[in-house]
């Protein structure tokens, strides 16, 4: 179960997946569920946002930028 925005709990799978991301390929913790009910999927800071520098997000052009 994982905790979202408003303080429910709705039910989840959190998987190690091999990623790749610009080039630089590395293992991370992923999790997905039926029940997020938005538009989009961001990936949590846990095994992603460490590895980078800096990440921008661009949200006009739906676009996120990863700076190493």
């Amino acid at each position: 179960m994982f905790v979202v925005g408003d303080g429910s709990f709705i039910p989840g799978w959190i998987f190690r997946l091999s990623i790749e991301i610009g080039g630089y390929k590395f293992k991370a913790d992923i999790a997905f569920s039926d029940r997020l009910n938005v538009g989009f999927n961001l990936l949590g800071r846990k095994d992603i946002f460490e590895k980078f520098k800096e990440i921008s997000f661009q949200e006009k052009r739906r676009l996120i930028i990863f700076k190493r």
